[in-house]
């Protein structure tokens, strides 16, 4: 697995350039910042079919996420080996508790369940782009999204991975709220 932030140009502008990172056929790639617009999904797909067609795109759901003018931020990549048995998780359930405080949650974290076809395994993926600590609400409500699909899914899953950019750091960072309520809530 690999989970990499792509920055401020974006999926589909760095997608080409990250093309090298695929040689040794990753399970999935996680990305994070992606900026996509969910009217731009299609082309995104069709990218990924002619750059990299071992794999399959995911990400949240783009219908509602359209109609608010959010951008999804968190992309994964899975390989067609382990696509073939995976699906994006209806965690409408669960978000519908904190979308009320963070809108565009959903455009900033989704999950993926896979069953390894060979062996029958299980694994839940979270592909997770946090709030900046500016937005000490939004990022209580992201980990609140988390903890909830967790609490929902866990107990049937064999295996949980948690990847992503977290916008959180042990160390003091120049440029970053200093607020404990946000650390605090990330160490939940």
């Amino acid at each position: 697995l690999l989970t990499i932030n792509v920055g401020r140009v974006g999926f589909c502008e760095s997608l080409p350039h990250l093309i090298p990172l695929f040689a040794t056929l990753p399970a999935a790639v996680l990305m994070q910042e992606a900026h996509l617009a969910p009217s731009a999904l299609a082309g995104a797909r069709a990218l990924v079919h002619r750059l990299l067609p071992m794999y399959c795109l995911f990400t949240g759901s783009g219908r509602r996420l359209a109609r608010s003018g959010a951008r999804l931020q968190a992309v994964t990549l899975v390989h067609i080996q382990l696509a073939a048995r995976a699906s994006l998780l209806d965690v409408s359930e669960q978000s519908a508790a904190v979308e009320p405080a963070a809108p565009d949650v959903l455009a900033h974290a989704h999950f993926i369940r896979i069953i390894d076809p060979r062996s029958d395994v299980t694994l839940l993926l979270v592909n997770c782009y946090q709030y900046q600590a500016a937005t000490p609400v939004l990022q209580a409500s992201l980990l609140a999204l988390v903890s909830a699909v967790l609490a929902r899914w866990s107990p049937q899953t064999d295996h949980v991975v948690l990847g992503g950019d977290w916008n959180a750091s042990l160390l003091p960072r120049i440029g970053y709220a200093c607020l404990l309520y946000t650390s605090d809530a990330a160490d939940e």
